[in-house]
């Protein structure tokens, strides 16, 4: 008797674990699921966040580089142009990924007051379209286009990274409108690359950012790696790290004006 009432029992717990398994197995799942779930809507909102920051900077960037320029209409097309203080003529030519804002704040760590300083966007940067040819020699003779609108018969010339080239043809085309050359970081010298610096996986990223238009990519990595761009500009991260606090700042000033690439992108010829 004893014997049938453990068989008994034994069947029951085994028909009770037959029953409750699913169970188990589903509250097991319902809690990866929820976790699941939570992972999603935090990644979610995280992202969220990250795009309403990017596009809150985004806007002021694309104000600045829409204000505080001219454009004149000459006979090789539109450029545009900032024209700002008196005296000394000064042509600043910007590098790549630049614009007339960039010129006018290169031309500001440079000199002081008694220059009248010129800033056009080059072939392709911001309001400046893109003509059938943008070579040196083309962005030269526009440069010089540009003086002559001007009423400047003669300027200081001042050529930076991949600007230089124009700067330096503009010298060798038109002698009679450079009254001084100056040429800072020089990019003259480049055969396989338009920007003559060190190749790595930064600057790949980097140069595809700009190539691709790559306005979030730049963003975010000035955020997180701006060690990367730091070096694709020009300048090594540990000379940054040992300038003092005013360069550092200077620098990356220089880095956040880079945007937005969508308005820069060009072949940086």
């Amino acid at each position: 008797m004893l014997k049938g009432i453990e068989a008994n029992q034994l069947v029951s717990k085994q028909d009770r674990s037959i029953f409750t398994r699913p169970f188990v197995g589903f509250f097991a799942m319902s809690r990866t699921g929820g976790f699941l779930l939570t992972m999603f809507i935090t990644m979610a909102a995280a992202a969220g966040v990250v795009f309403l920051l990017y596009r809150t900077a985004l806007g002021p960037m694309r104000d600045a580089a829409s204000r505080g320029s001219l454009v004149a209409n000459l006979d090789m097309g539109r450029i545009e142009y900032a024209d700002g203080g008196a005296g000394i003529p000064l042509l600043s030519i910007h590098g790549a990924g630049g614009g007339f804002d960039q010129g006018l704040a290169l031309a500001a760590d440079l000199v002081g007051e008694g220059f009248r300083v010129i800033a056009p966007s080059r072939l392709g940067y911001l309001r400046t379209p893109v003509p059938q040819d943008p070579s040196p020699a083309a962005q030269a003779d526009a440069h010089a286009a540009l003086l002559s609108k001007l009423n400047v018969p003669k300027a200081v010339v001042v050529g930076v990274s991949a600007g230089a080239r124009s700067a330096v043809e503009l010298t060798l085309r038109h002698p009679g409108k450079v009254a001084a050359l100056i040429l800072i970081i020089p990019a003259l010298y480049s055969p396989t690359s338009p920007i003559s610096i060190e190749v790595g996986r930064g600057n790949r990223f980097a140069f595809w950012a700009i190539n691709a238009g790559g306005d979030f990519a730049w963003w975010a990595t000035e955020k997180t790696a701006p060690s990367v761009l730091v070096r694709f500009v020009g300048v090594r991260p540990a000379l940054v790290a040992a300038a003092p606090q005013a360069e550092r700042h200077r620098i990356m000033n220089f880095v956040r004006s880079v945007g937005p690439l969508s308005l820069r992108f060009f072949q940086y010829r």
